[in-house]
């Protein structure tokens, strides 16, 4: 085939023609909403809309037939090679504010008993992030420290090893439970809106 042809094609309503050109591609340049059924000879028939095309495969077409439901112009670009036109486009405005948290807490150490969940953050309406840290004191001779909600256990939860630190945004309360074999001191560092 050579370039890419270009066809205008105007229906007075449903209707179907045959396009007598070869090619392997077939791009949907304008349709109606509706979209347009293009059937490549040979091939089935298949449904696209401004902006897609269709692949005919490296065999290519000899002709295609152009169906519609409504009265319509249809403009296609026919080819041996994919086109990109960019004609389907998406026009938006988007409005955002973006703030940063208006409330750093001085934060705390948090002294957690071995064996036992320990609340180390109330939760807060208006909490955005929390930064926990195990101390780098700490030592862990038997188990683990594991961060989480008010059911969190020695095998649920987060891992936190000594030195350790995790950001968790939530308005929700941080529970930890220490299995370490010995209390250890949790760093906690809220921001609030």
């Amino acid at each position: 085939m050579g370039t890419p042809v270009d066809r205008a094609i105007t229906f007075a309503g449903q209707g179907q023609q045959t396009v007598q050109l070869e090619g392997r591609f077939v791009r949907v340049l304008a349709a109606d909403a509706s979209g347009v059924t293009i059937t490549p000879h040979p091939g089935s028939p298949l449904l696209r809309y401004a902006g897609q095309d269709v692949d005919a495969g490296p065999a290519g077409f000899k002709a295609f037939d152009v169906a519609v439901t409504v009265a319509s112009t249809v403009k296609l670009c026919v080819s041996d090679t994919r086109q990109a036109d960019n004609q389907t486009a998406v026009n938006a405005t988007v409005s955002a504010t973006v703030s940063p948290g208006g409330t750093l807490d001085a934060g705390g150490d948090v002294s957690c008993a071995n064996g036992a969940a320990t609340q180390v953050l109330a939760g807060d309406a208006n909490g955005l992030t929390a930064i926990v840290r195990s101390s780098d004191t700490n030592t862990y001779t038997e188990g683990t420290v594991r961060l989480g909600g008010a059911g969190v256990t020695a095998t649920s939860g987060i891992e936190l090893n000594p030195g350790d630190a995790i950001t968790i945004d939530t308005t929700a309360p941080i529970y930890a439970f220490n299995n370490s074999g010995a209390a250890v001191t949790l760093q906690v560092l809220p921001l609030a809106k």
